[in-house]
């Protein structure tokens, strides 16, 4: 399992103002700058990750699965976007988080996708889940 930098960082092009300092400096061709916000619920993808098949998961688009509840300190519900690919690579599953960011708002219309049938899917050859067409 890997995760990107974007769950710590920010499009920094969409800030109105970023100091040198805030710059993420590893990839220069992706400027991005740092979140505190998105560093601070990054804390959570540990568990989040581990407890993946329960978790309510769907599509997130481009051949990407997202998953995007919890709770926190107070029991208040936090709707935190975790998007996420998976593959398989020399007979081994590999997931990676491309990004992870508070909602707004809970999505709306989206339809439950069963994580051990993207596992099943993915270790037996078959095509991975795509959102029914509308």
């Amino acid at each position: 399992m890997t995760i990107s930098h974007h769950v710590f960082t920010v499009d920094s092009t969409k800030l109105s103002a970023t100091s040198e300092v805030a710059l993420y400096p590893h990839k220069p061709e992706d400027s991005r700058a740092f979140c505190t916000k998105r560093y601070a619920l990054s804390f959570h993808l540990p568990q989040i990750l581990e407890t993946l098949p329960e978790q309510f998961c769907y599509h997130g688009g481009y051949s990407r699965y997202c998953t995007c509840k919890l709770k926190d300190e107070n029991g208040n519900d936090i709707f935190y976007q975790v998007v996420f690919r998976v593959w398989k690579e020399r007979g081994k599953m590999r997931f990676h988080v491309e990004s992870a960011y508070p909602l707004p708002n809970r999505p709306s219309k989206i339809k439950k996708v069963n994580f051990w049938v993207i596992c099943h899917n993915l270790l037996t050859g078959k095509k991975l889940p795509k959102p029914s067409s509308r």
